[in-house]
């Protein structure tokens, strides 16, 4: 079930974040899911994770995660990662910036 569950945030990362395929999140995330990701409110269903990554790339249109590790017992999964990209419109609170940042994180 570890390798099984890896090989899904992988995939989440991948299809979801970085190849923007948005009509396959109810694929990966379940119609009740709630989101808790800085600098947004909560992000509640499909709908809301949509939301949640159309703000992503609408402030960094070169959006990226990179996946360096991810670690699974059982049923659960750390995943270590860089997300990267250009900042070119609003991002929570902060205004374009037009710089590149980038952030690890696990």
């Amino acid at each position: 079930m570890s390798e099984q569950n890896k090989r899904l945030v992988r995939e989440v990362t991948d299809v979801i974040w970085n190849k923007r395929g948005l009509d396959r999140i109810p694929e990966f995330y379940a119609s009740d899911f709630v989101a808790d990701y800085f600098p947004y409110a909560l992000r509640e269903g499909h709908e809301g994770i949509r939301a949640m990554v159309e703000g992503a790339w609408t402030a960094f249109p070169d959006y990226h995660e990179e996946v360096h590790e991810l670690i699974a017992e059982g049923d659960r999964v750390v995943l270590h990662l860089t997300i990267s990209g250009t900042q070119q419109g609003q991002w929570g609170p902060l205004p374009a910036t037009g710089k590149r940042a980038s952030s690890t994180r696990s």
